[in-house]
């Protein structure tokens, strides 16, 4: 898989999981206080944000980076 297709199935994968979050009214906070006064400032609605926005994109990275890696052997 070409890495913008991982790029965008990436973001779609975050994209229902931000939906899920909508619809039980769940955020999960951001560890870094400055980071979770920047998420409202604005009215940011973002149920994920800053880090742990990042380190949920980089996992899921991995996951499909693997995917490809294991597809391609």
């Amino acid at each position: 898989m070409k890495k913008e297709k991982r790029q965008k199935m990436c973001l779609e994968i975050i994209d229902q999981f931000e939906q899920l979050l909508e619809e039980k009214d769940i955020s999960i906070p951001c560890e870094d206080s400055a980071e979770e006064k920047e998420r409202h400032d604005g009215g940011n609605n973002a149920r994920i944000y800053g880090a742990e926005y990042w380190r949920l994109e980089d996992g899921i990275h991995k996951i499909l980076e693997q995917e490809d890696s294991d597809n391609t052997k």
